[in-house]
């Protein structure tokens, strides 16, 4: 039957199909419109399903550009090197600064240490310094003032008539008509010897005396009136020198300990 075997190598297509029966020994007549012989003839395809088809069958093959693909695929490799390297750049441009910084923190840390312990030591250094001129101070002073008095001494030895000056200024100090002055017996003599000059100078005065004491060293005075007493006393005045020698050692001291106190550095 060469109409089926026709009909079933065909694709598939839609459509009804109508088989009719064969009557024995009828002739064969030609096929009649609207019968099955032709009902077995696949429908015809749509107009878009024609136009779909010519052109699946009538396109031409594309052939992949290679030149194209390979410029992109480039393109994009270097997109992506310039991209890590950019990535790459700022990671190492802040891992850099921060082991930048963390060095340059590490170095303040052990400067200021340094500093401070620079500044230990120097506090201790002028704390010691200021011990041993504290412990030396009062020596000085009192070889000081021994100096001075044993200068005096030899003045007096060498000029007796200075006791006067001690005296006149003794005499300033008191009021009275009767004055006693007490001198020690190696000033006597000189003392004795300018009695009616003092006498005279202090016209005030009706009656002056001269009397030794030996509980009064060389240099040394008592003046008594019946108003009051005034001494001039040598070891005294040593004393009181002493006194002012210290404390203007020690208020110099505070001075510098003020000045040592305020750090040199860092001032704004």
């Amino acid at each position: 039957m060469p109409l089926l075997r026709r009909v079933y190598k065909q694709p598939p297509v839609k459509g009804k199909v109508l088989y009719r029966s064969m009557e024995p020994d009828a002739p064969e007549k030609p096929d009649a419109p609207g019968s099955a012989a032709q009902a077995l003839v696949p429908e015809a395809p749509s107009a878009a399903a024609s136009a779909e088809g010519a052109a699946t069958v009538n396109a031409p093959a594309v052939t992949p550009d290679r030149a194209a693909i390979a410029a992109a695929v480039a393109a994009l490799a270097e997109q992506e090197k310039e991209k890590w390297a950019r990535v790459g750049y700022e990671q190492g441009y802040k891992q850099g600064r921060e082991e930048a910084e963390a060095e340059i923190a590490a170095l303040r840390r052990e400067a200021e240490a340094r500093l401070k312990e620079a500044e230990l030591c120097l506090r201790e250094a002028r704390q010691r310094s200021r011990e041993i001129v504290a412990a030396s101070e009062a020596k000085v002073v009192e070889l000081a003032v021994a100096a001075a008095e044993r200068l005096l001494q030899t003045q007096l030895e060498l000029a007796p008539d200075k006791i006067i000056h001690i005296v006149r200024e003794a005499m300033r100090l008191m009021t009275g008509e009767r004055i006693t002055v007490f001198v020690s017996p190696a000033d006597l003599g000189a003392c004795l010897s300018m009695q009616e000059q003092i006498k005279k100078e202090f016209t005030g005065v009706n009656r002056l005396e001269f009397l030794p004491d030996g509980a009064l060293e060389r240099g040394s005075c008592r003046v008594e009136s019946e108003n009051g007493t005034v001494e001039y006393l040598l070891h005294e005045e040593g004393r009181r020198l002493k006194e002012l020698l210290l404390d203007l050692a020690r208020r110099e001291e505070s001075k510098l300990i003020a000045a040592e106190e305020e750090p040199p550095y860092g001032r704004h």
